[in-house]
């Protein structure tokens, strides 16, 4: 059996329980992607990061809807992030692999 056909219902589960714990999977995301042959550092952190972009974005929108989130606390966490992740970029651009 193909190995692509079984990552999709391996990420979704990853997703399902991350979710849950409040985390978004790249943890595992990252090192699957890699496993199947895919580049560490121009495909499989990228493709990674992205899934759990969009895992933690559907989360945070469902417990933002049932009124979970400490917006106080929140707000300057992702200000932090948005200031810091183009600096995170170009840090891993210039570091060698």
């Amino acid at each position: 059996m193909n190995t692509l056909y079984i990552v999709p219902p391996v990420f979704f589960v990853i997703s399902t329980i991350f979710s849950m714990l409040g985390m978004g999977g790249g943890q595992l995301y990252i090192p699957i992607l890699f496993w199947l042959g895919m580049d560490f550092k121009t495909e499989a952190i990228p493709l990674g990061l992205f899934l759990d972009m969009v895992n933690s974005g559907s989360s945070a929108f469902t417990y933002a809807r049932e009124k979970m989130i400490n917006w106080r606390v929140g707000i300057p966490f992702g200000i932090t992030m948005l200031v810091f992740a183009p600096l995170g970029t170009w840090l891993n651009i210039k570091l060698p692999t």
